[in-house]
């Protein structure tokens, strides 16, 4: 089964796609937005003048493809075409919320605005950023039970304090 590009996909059967993606669980609906993706990319110009749009315009295309939401918008964005947008995910969200003791003052527009708007824009940054924020979130502030004792943010963790003055 050869059809692992965006034209192939496009023009695929789903039962074809289907099977190619039966492991990832979800298969018969994630197939159906993987060809209507696929399709839409392929209406735009292909793959290469997709993502050769201005950044909004990629984002606003991405975006109006059902199954596709911010998150990963800004992912395809940033890993696929390289461009600097930062992507926020459960992560990123739980780290600063917690290391900044503010988990409900943040959404995910705000929280992208102020990363974005305090770091140089760059697309390997970005990367870099987003990889250190899911190791992090798994080895350390996880979603119970977090092991704020090795964090290498806890001298600083508003949640680590909290935690801490709570158990005393």
């Amino acid at each position: 089964m050869d059809i692992l590009s965006v034209r192939r996909l496009a023009g695929a059967e789903l039962d074809k796609i289907e099977q190619g993606i039966r492991p990832s669980g979800f298969y018969h609906q994630k197939a159906v937005r993987l060809k209507s993706a696929c399709m839409a990319i392929e209406s735009n110009g292909g793959l290469e003048t997709v993502f050769s749009l201005p950044m909004h315009k990629l984002y606003s295309l991405l975006i109006n493809i059902k199954g596709i939401g911010r998150e990963t918008a800004d992912s395809i964005i940033l890993y696929g075409a390289g461009k600097p947008t930062f992507v926020v995910d459960n992560y990123t969200w739980r780290i600063l919320s917690r290391a900044y003791g503010r988990e409900n003052e943040y959404d995910y527009q705000s929280l992208k605005k102020e990363l974005e708007g305090n770091t140089t824009r760059s697309a390997r940054l970005y990367m870099e950023m987003h990889a250190q924020f899911v190791e992090l979130g798994k080895r350390y502030c996880t979603k119970s039970n977090p092991n704020c004792v090795d964090c290498p943010l806890s001298r600083i963790c508003a949640y680590r304090k909290n935690t801490s003055s709570k158990s005393r």
